[in-house]
Parts: C-alpha cells; sequence; structure tokens
C-alpha cells in the first residue's frame, strides 16, 4: 500500500510539471490590435486575425500571438498590459488605391481588371516601457481583392516583428 502512494504521488507531481515545461518553451506574448484605417471594404478584425495567423506560423520559439481591440497605440498599449503581454503591435491602413488595366494581349473592348493596391505600416513596442523595438511599411498590389493585397503585407510584417523580437532578447 506504502509503494502505491509513493507512486501516485510522483505520477502526480510529473503530470503537475508539465504546463510548467510547457510554459518555458512558449515564445513571448504578443498583443495585437486591430488595423487602423480599415474602412467599409475592409474588416480590421479580420486583418488582426490575419496577422496573427501569420505570427503563429513563424519559427521557434513560437510567438504567442494574443487579439487585442484596441486599435489605437495608447489604448492597445494599456489593454496589452492587461492581458500580461511583453509587446505589442499596432498596425495601420496607410493607404489604397484601385487602377483598372487591360490584361497583355487582350482585345481592349474586354473588361479591364482591378489592380489593387495597398500600404501598411507596423509598430512593435514592449509594453513595460512603451519603447518603439521595430517599425515599418509594406506595399503590395494583387489582382484578386484588396484583402490578399493587405495579407501580403501582413505576411511580411508577421516576419520582421518575429525577427525584431527574437534580435532584442
Amino acid at each position: 500500500m506504502y509503494r502505491v502512494a509513493i507512486c501516485a504521488i510522483f505520477v502526480a507531481l510529473c503530470l503537475a510539471s508539465f504546463p510548467i515545461l510547457a510554459e518555458d518553451n512558449a515564445g513571448p506574448h504578443v498583443c495585437v490590435g486591430v488595423l487602423e484605417g480599415a474602412g467599409g471594404r475592409i474588416s480590421g478584425t479580420v486583418a488582426r486575425d490575419t496577422l496573427i495567423k501569420y505570427l503563429n506560423k513563424q519559427k521557434k520559439p513560437q510567438l504567442t500571438a494574443v487579439p487585442l481591440v484596441s486599435f489605437l497605440p495608447n489604448e492597445a498599449l494599456t489593454e496589452a498590459k492587461q492581458k500580461a503581454c511583453e509587446y505589442v503591435v499596432t498596425t495601420n491602413l496607410v493607404e489604397t488605391h484601385t487602377e483598372s488595366a487591360y490584361p497583355p494581349g487582350v482585345n481592349p473592348n474586354a473588361a479591364s481588371v482591378p489592380n489593387f493596391f495597398v500600404t501598411t505600416s507596423y509598430k512593435l513596442n514592449k509594453v513595460s516601457d512603451g519603447a518603439e523595438v521595430s517599425s515599418g511599411s509594406f506595399k503590395a498590389q494583387d489582382t484578386g481583392s484588396i484583402q490578399n493585397a493587405i495579407g501580403f503585407t501582413l505576411n511580411k510584417m508577421a516576419a520582421k516583428v518575429d525577427g525584431a523580437i527574437k534580435g532584442a532578447k
């Protein structure tokens, strides 16, 4: 009976330590704000969720991305402190426009194809003191949709944010 009790305690302690070990392997917590400047054609929350998806695909140690409701930098920083994040990313849709063009070799009487152009910017700040770690902007163009063009910039942004965080450690 004594051996069974010792074994049970040992197993319980081993199982209890797994969450602690998992936390050591988890990367920094990064809060991600809603895309500022998104209008009627673009959802700021969908853009935020897309950036979170790209951040989650980065190499190890993988970042732990946490969604925010805020999009303004000061409000996002306050919300990130409440959610115990180490970093906060705010994004801004700086510019969008559409140009119509005819594909090469197509009859000019055919319908033109829209080209969507976007510019997005980001700022990565430490939550502890609000210091800027990284910032930048990205441009993209797509003939499919404006959301696809934004997705291309968010993918580039995720790689830059990941690199900046790993370089800051």
